[in-house]
């Protein structure tokens, strides 16, 4: 093992043995330089946590955050690592049971606000299929109200996510050059945002 690896294993471990309490409301993780976020965070271990802040970190995925049952505003800001994807894992769907043991899939089931800034490396954000959207069963971001993109490289929304995400009410892109040019006022691809009751896009 090299010393760069022997370095960027310190700090993984360094922040997993930093296990906050289950009780816990609010969270900031700033400026961790290891691989990979904690276990604790990926999981329904902080069942608790209200909000969470993700700044100055460099990692190239995001976790599956979506486990997070009881989270309300999660704000991911300054990822500096060259390029950055958020791909499915992200939403951790989770299997749930109701009163009558009928099984549905639900990611983030409480998450009210989302914000993603002046992330410049991130250029991708993988949708869920036709099927998963067109899904009773599966729920995803079925309370959210605010989603605010900043200063980001992303090329595309994942249309089928935002569709899910159905009690969307104000989507506001800022700064970001790819998308202004999609969905800003002469966009082509504005239209396909106009089941939301506030668009904000600007340059």
């Amino acid at each position: 093992m090299g010393r760069t690896e022997e370095v960027e294993l310190s700090r993984n471990e360094a922040l997993e043995a930093l296990q906050p309490p289950q009780t816990l409301h609010s969270l900031r993780i700033s400026n961790h330089q290891g691989t990979k976020f904690p276990n604790w965070i990926m999981s329904s271990y902080l069942n608790h946590l209200r909000d969470l802040h993700i700044t100055w970190c460099n990692i190239s995925t995001l976790p599956c955050l979506g486990k997070l049952l009881e989270l309300l505003k999660l704000s991911v800001s300054y990822m500096i690592r060259g390029s950055m994807f958020v791909g499915r894992e992200f939403l951790g769907l989770t299997a749930t049971w109701d009163n009558d043991m009928d099984i549905s899939m639900i990611s983030f089931p409480k998450l009210k606000v989302l914000r993603l800034e002046e992330c410049l490396g991130w250029t991708k954000w993988e949708d869920i299929t036709a099927d998963e959207e067109s899904n009773a069963t599966v729920l995803i971001m079925p309370c959210l109200k605010e989603l605010v993109i900043s200063g980001c490289g992303l090329r595309k929304l994942p249309h089928c996510l935002i569709r899910k995400a159905s009690s969307l009410q104000h989507l506001i892109i800022l700064n970001s050059f790819h998308l202004w040019e999609r969905y800003g006022e002469e966009g082509y691809a504005r239209t396909s945002l106009s089941h939301i009751l506030r668009l904000t896009v600007v340059l």
